[in-house]
C-alpha cells in the first residue's frame, strides 16, 4: 500500500507541475507543494499510529454557541 501510494504522489506531481512550470506560475507550484506536503505528513503520521485532530469537534465547537444563541432569538 505505500508503494501504491508514492506511486501515486510521483504520478501527479508528473502530471500537474510541468505546465506549472511552463507558465512560470511559481505561486501555484508553492501551494501545490504545501498542499501536497501536508498531505503526505498527513498520512505519514496516520499509518505511524498518531492521533490526528478531528475536524468536526472544531467545527462542532465554533457553531455550537452561536445555533444555540439564534435559537434563543428566535424562540422570542
Amino acid at each position: 500500500m505505500t508503494v501504491l501510494f508514492i506511486l501515486l504522489i510521483i504520478a501527479l506531481i508528473w502530471y500537474e507541475v510541468p505546465p506549472l512550470i511552463q507558465r512560470k506560475m511559481w505561486r501555484e507550484i508553492a501551494v501545490f507543494s504545501a498542499l501536497l506536503t501536508n498531505g503526505i505528513l498527513l498520512v505519514a503520521a496516520h499509518k505511524a499510529g498518531i492521533p490526528l485532530p478531528n475536524p468536526n469537534t472544531l467545527i462542532s465547537d465554533i457553531w455550537s454557541p452561536l445555533a444555540r444563541a439564534l435559537e434563543v432569538f428566535l424562540s422570542n
